[in-house]
């Protein structure tokens, strides 16, 4: 049985990780995953505070990497115990492919695209069709 590529959103919070000085110094980030992410799904991360944004459209290149495999990137947590909170989950690795964008990609815009009017990424989440369809030409 053949499993479709899907497209997910996954909100990070600055306040907790520097996610932008994070693949600014690393050829990857591995987030910690709550969804069956699969290899070469794009994930698009949204930045829940402060910006309320979609910044970045990456591509997953790893699942299910294990402890000893996961890259130290504690500097970039606000708060070490953050990052061993979230060292024993599962983890994906994701590797930047844009950040840099031609539309609006606030959470008002998805919202108005496709997401939802009452919808705020909370959590991993696959796309919706037709807010896939507005990020599918949203990076550059």
């Amino acid at each position: 049985m053949y499993n479709a590529l899907m497209d997910y959103l996954a909100p990070v919070n600055k306040k907790y990780y520097d996610i932008e000085n994070a693949f600014i110094g690393l050829p990857f980030i591995d987030l910690t995953s709550h969804t069956s992410f699969k290899k070469d799904d794009i994930v698009y991360v949204y930045s829940s505070f402060p910006d309320s944004s979609i910044l970045y459209k990456t591509i997953v290149i790893e699942t299910n990497i294990k402890e000893d495999q996961l890259q130290d990137d504690s500097q970039y947590f606000a708060h070490n115990e953050d990052f061993w909170k979230s060292y024993t989950k599962p983890h994906v690795r994701l590797k930047l492919l844009s950040n840099r964008t031609n539309k609006d990609l606030s959470l008002k815009e998805l919202q108005l695209n496709g997401l939802g009017k009452n919808c705020h990424p909370q959590g991993q989440m696959g796309v919706p069709s037709k807010l896939k369809d507005y990020l599918a030409n949203s990076f550059l």
